[in-house]
């Protein structure tokens, strides 16, 4: 699961309450983290992950057997075998998981943000199909600090967004 956790610096308007701005914030979060599930979650399976986000080496033996593998067995069934997928990329030996995760929509994601006056936090649980080694379990959920850079980014800008959407709307609920 990646959490994300920011602190907004935009103040809150003094003409909306709290749970109205806590709502926009959440809403701004959530934008955010599909943010990174569309443009950062596929990153963690190209060559260049393992340098990117400090993936842990893993035992020689494996690495032999994955770059020997031309036919590896289905995932789900007991004798029938498919092509590898080559080249073998950071957390792919099937291809189950890459296919797993990638080919969910966004909305498939249960994204849950929580925003308070001085906490925001958003929580994207990633449903990994199959067991994996629990010192390697958190590789693809790593987040580098120009990730956490970039969804602040994206965070602000939904929210101010949303803040000018709100007070024209107010604005137009006034003068009608």
């Amino acid at each position: 699961m990646i959490t994300f956790q920011t602190y907004i610096k935009k103040k809150k308007p003094a003409d909306i309450m709290q749970r109205e701005f806590n709502a926009l914030v959440r809403e701004a979060l959530i934008e955010a983290a599909e943010f990174w599930i569309k443009e950062f979650l596929p990153l963690h399976f190209e060559s260049s992950a393992v340098r990117r986000y400090g993936y842990a080496a893993r035992k020689s033996y494996y690495n032999k057997l994955k770059r020997r593998a031309r036919m590896i067995l289905k995932p789900g069934t007991a004798q029938q075998y498919v092509p590898a997928p080559k080249p073998p990329g950071p957390l792919v030996y099937t291809g189950e998981l890459k296919k797993e995760v990638l080919s969910r929509p966004v909305s498939a994601f249960k994204i849950k943000a929580t925003a308070t006056g001085k906490k925001q936090k958003v929580r994207v649980p990633v449903r990994i199909p199959h067991p994996i080694n629990p010192k390697n379990s958190g590789e693809l959920t790593k987040l580098v600090n120009e990730e956490l850079k970039m969804m602040h980014r994206v965070a602000t800008e939904a929210l101010k967004e949303r803040l000018a959407k709100w007070q024209a709307e107010s604005r137009e609920q006034i003068s009608a």
